[in-house]
């Protein structure tokens, strides 16, 4: 598993590393999310934050509130 980037502030360290397909970002060395854009839904519920997206009629939305983002997963689906 690569290391693309790192960043400590304070105590808390912050990693985003390569592992297959996908990315995933540590903190203190705990994974807290995954993406691989070879499968952007995984199938659990969190895929239903993106999914009213898809049934959008035209346009992009001026605002979007987006609550409970936890370590940014979401935002990047």
């Amino acid at each position: 598993m690569a290391i693309l980037w790192s960043h400590r502030s304070g105590d808390t360290r912050y990693e985003v590393r390569a592992a297959g397909s996908s990315l995933r970002l540590y903190n203190n060395g705990v994974l807290h999310s995954q993406f691989s854009e070879r499968c952007p839904a995984t199938g659990s519920v969190w895929d239903l934050l993106w999914l009213p997206a898809l049934f959008r009629v035209s346009g992009m939305p001026r605002r979007v509130l987006l609550l409970g983002a936890g370590a940014g997963t979401v935002i990047r689906q």
